[in-house]
């Protein structure tokens, strides 16, 4: 292959339109913690240090993930060869030292909770992953982790009410794992995994990801508000988050079944949602046109790489194409 094309595969793996939720998570944490925008420097580390651990977990993941991509995603970069295994594994161990020596380079604890975040993470592809709802929680837990590491970056004493508010970050990624498990079923269930939507089906899926986002939508709105600790616009924003949520979930209880194609579908609305509601921390805490700006970026940014490059990762072309002619789109 040439340069071109092995890039090409590298970024597949990135799957870029998920990295920017981990960093506005963690920015969001700093920002809200210290109540302030933080320097530039101290930003741009409690950004970026998160989005490369994400990036070093998409390596290990799809490593570890190989065997059972081979049923019926054969066409990703590992299983199809398009990038070696030695390589994959080069890359995970690379980031991670890099994310590491950042971490430390921010305090000895954001050190302690970036090695907490490398051990979650290993947990869920080696352990948790198979094992139904704790799986997802263990991915809530990842980011939960991920919020915090953004609050202790700009100061070491937090706030009591920071703890349980960061709890709706731990469920809300429960949810969405478990919503994205959904267009996985058939093949979770060859390869012997275990998550909720291969042990319990679509319907109970769809019913304990919407009690998920309920408790994350009780935490967002009453921890603030009782402490008023964001300013009114984060209400502002977070309600395009609730409205889109509740829209999700109103027309998943309507469906009896759905297409793998369809769940993709569901769950990238579901990553925009995330992006606004990771953004509308900052709209409660900083100078509302950098707010927008971020927000802004981010949605531009995952849009297009949505676009590119989503349905070619999920899917193999032909089969992508089959299941958009079926549903019409």
């Amino acid at each position: 292959m040439n340069f071109t094309s092995i890039l090409k595969a590298h970024v597949e793996i990135w799957r870029p339109y998920t990295v920017l939720w981990c960093g506005l998570v963690s920015f969001g944490g700093a920002c809200v913690s210290l109540g302030a925008l933080p320097p530039l420097i101290t930003s741009l580390a409690v950004f970026l240090i998160p989005i490369t651990g994400w990036v070093a977990g998409l390596y290990g993941a799809d490593y570890l993930d190989r065997k059972l991509d081979k049923i019926a995603k054969a066409h990703r970069p590992i299983p199809s060869g398009r990038i070696p295994e030695n390589h994959a594994i080069f890359c995970t161990v690379f980031l991670v030292v890099i994310g590491l020596f950042g971490s430390y380079m921010l305090g000895i604890l954001n050190l302690l909770l970036a090695l907490a975040v490398m051990v979650v993470g290993i947990l869920y592809s080696k352990v948790f992953k198979k094992q139904g709802l704790l799986g997802h929680l263990n991915r809530g837990v990842a980011t939960w982790l991920t919020i915090l590491f953004g609050c202790v970056a700009v100061q070491s004493s937090l706030p009591f009410y920071l703890i349980p508010f960061s709890f709706a970050f731990l469920f809300h990624d429960a949810a969405s794992n478990l919503m994205g498990a959904i267009r996985d079923i058939d093949s979770d269930r060859k390869g012997g995994y275990h998550t909720f939507p291969a042990l319990h089906g679509f319907k109970k899926s769809v019913l304990a990801g919407a009690v998920l986002i309920t408790v994350t939508i009780i935490l967002a709105v009453s921890v603030p508000w009782k402490y008023g600790f964001l300013k009114s616009s984060y209400y502002y924003v977070y309600s395009i988050s609730v409205i889109t949520i509740i829209c999700l979930y109103v027309y998943l209880f309507l469906q009896s079944e759905i297409s793998r194609c369809r769940a993709l579908k569901i769950h990238e609305i579901y990553v925009f949602e995330r992006i606004t509601f990771a953004s509308a921390i900052l709209f409660g805490v900083i100078e509302q046109r950098v707010a927008f700006f971020i927000y802004g970026f981010s949605l531009l940014f995952t849009a297009i790489t949505q676009s590119k490059l989503r349905s070619r990762y999920e899917f193999k072309n032909e089969v992508y194409n089959n299941e958009k002619e079926k549903m019409g789109i």
